[in-house]
């Protein structure tokens, strides 16, 4: 009998893409809610309320969270135990900045009287960031789980395979915010 690649993929790796095939669906949903609604907002607040500029710092950040966590996948392949820790804590770090941003600007939403019941922006937006903002907080307490059994000297190479499976999670994380970032952010300078 021959045996198919899904047979021959990591358990852990197969489990991971199927969760998130069904997270695409569900952000998809999100996103296009989003989009739709963008040209039905109404009454109160809009997207002219955000700031790109404020936000670019924490992106990019996030966005360079997908080179550090694959450094560090690298780094677990390669035998290197101290390299994948310092990666991986720089993936954490990176990750929390990202995390600190969003509160911040939520935080100054807020004292503009622009929350999830402002509308239907408020609305939209802060259910797509905020669904977002826990899946990277989920992906954080994962991360940092990870970091804390590395420090115990339960992770060797040969985990490699599994441990790349919680880096297709923060991959997605980051891919996501692609996605979210370009609708709520750039296509917001569109004037409608």
């Amino acid at each position: 009998m021959a045996t198919t690649e899904l047979e021959l993929m990591n358990k852990n790796k197969l489990g991971m893409l199927i969760f998130l095939a069904s997270d695409v669906v569900f952000f998809a949903m999100l996103i296009l809610s989003y989009a739709y609604y963008r040209h039905h907002w109404g009454t109160g607040p809009t997207d002219s309320v955000l700031d790109i500029k404020e936000m670019l710092p924490f992106t990019l950040a996030l966005w360079s969270s997908s080179f550090t966590i694959w450094m560090s996948e690298r780094s677990l392949r390669r035998g290197s135990i101290w390299g994948m820790r310092l990666w991986l804590l720089l993936t954490i770090l990176l990750g929390g900045f990202f995390l600190w941003g969003e509160a911040t600007e939520y935080l100054k939403l807020y004292s503009e009287n622009v929350n999830i019941a402002a509308g239907m922006f408020g609305s939209t937006f802060f259910t797509v960031t905020g669904f977002h903002g826990l899946h990277v907080s989920v992906g954080l307490v994962a991360l940092l789980t990870m970091f804390v059994i590395s420090l115990t000297g339960w992770v060797k190479p040969e985990h490699a395979e599994n441990y790349e499976a919680l880096g297709y999670y923060w991959h997605f994380v980051d891919l996501v915010w692609v996605f979210v970032f370009s609708i709520i952010y750039v296509w917001g300078l569109v004037p409608q």
